[in-house]
């Protein structure tokens, strides 16, 4: 047996996961509301938004500002440099100051995210929401991305988790941490490509409730701090997102009863379409059909 097929044989994951592994763009809590105002909440990176994307992703990028500070916490950005975990580029496009100060970097911030995934496609995701950079200005949302979310589904680590040990739990545990990632990947040009969309859905979130359930399995038996939390995930394309949904509710598809019992309560997955910032038509096309944003919010629930 040559080599190539000795180490598909042993890794299931061979020739799945890209050699120089998945990325995201952060923000520290900036919001853009609909008027145009800026607003910097705080100048060091959520911690549990930090730790989140230490735990699901390879590298993460949190871009540097001409138009104000983004200092950190240096002891954790220092540490995940060191690393090559972490990196602070500066976009392309300028956000000097100005009453079109919220623009300029919101086009960067951007542009930033779209320069990586036009030189790795694929490979990069960008954080949106309250924890991290939220932009609600007209002319930058879109209405047609397809979106899935989940509610209660995925444990994060707390923000007190110790970066170090995080990291020794997700080398522990990357099984379950990739097979989550990897299925959340695929779940749109999985369904794109599928005959029957309608059943494809109904595979796919019974596939996603059985690795959630893995990861809070793993979680819960770490000793670590985790909470319960929502993502929101975009992805790039077009899709019928009416006839699957319609379909897919008459075949009971959203329920996930293993994740169900054992977190108990109310979780789910449901299928939308809309929100998320606009790429404009030519980035989108350029794009491939993978996530390429997420969105998550903790809930006070330790697991």
């Amino acid at each position: 047996m040559g080599e190539a097929k000795r180490r598909k044989s042993k890794d299931p994951f061979y020739g799945k996961v890209p050699k120089a592994g998945k990325g995201i763009v952060l923000s520290n809590p900036i919001e853009i509301d609909e008027q145009g105002r800026m607003f910097v909440h705080q100048s060091d990176l959520d911690p549990c938004e930090l730790r989140r994307a230490v735990l699901f992703w390879d590298r993460i990028q949190w871009p540097e500002s001409r138009f104000f500070s983004m200092v950190g916490s240096r002891a954790e950005v220092d540490y995940l440099t060191q690393l090559g975990i972490m990196t602070r580029p500066l976009p392309n496009k300028t956000d000097w100051g100005g009453k079109d100060a919220h623009i300029h970097f919101a086009k960067g911030h951007l542009q930033q995210f779209i320069d990586n995934e036009k030189n790795e496609p694929g490979l990069w995701s960008v954080s949106e929401g309250r924890n991290s950079f939220l932009f609600s200005q007209p002319g930058f949302i879109d209405t047609r991305a397809p979106l899935i979310e989940l509610y209660r589904s995925i444990p994060i680590p707390e923000a007190d988790v110790p970066l170090e040990a995080l990291l020794e739990f997700k080398e522990r545990r990357l099984d379950e941490v990739r097979h989550l990632v990897l299925t959340i990947d695929r779940f749109y040009s999985d369904l794109l490509k599928a005959e029957d969309q309608v059943f494809e859905m109904k595979r796919l979130s019974n596939e996603i409730d059985h690795r959630c359930a893995d990861i809070i399995k793993v979680a819960k038996e770490s000793g670590l701090k985790f909470g319960l939390s929502d993502w929101g995930i975009n992805f790039s394309g077009d899709i019928d997102v009416a006839k699957v949904l319609s379909g897919a509710l008459g075949l009971g598809t959203f329920g996930q009863p293993e994740l169900g019992a054992l977190v108990g309560g109310a979780v789910g997955l449901e299928l939308k379409v809309g929100g998320g910032f606009s790429l404009g038509t030519g980035d989108r096309e350029q794009l491939k059909a993978s996530p390429f944003r997420f969105v998550a919010s903790m809930h006070n629930e330790p697991i």
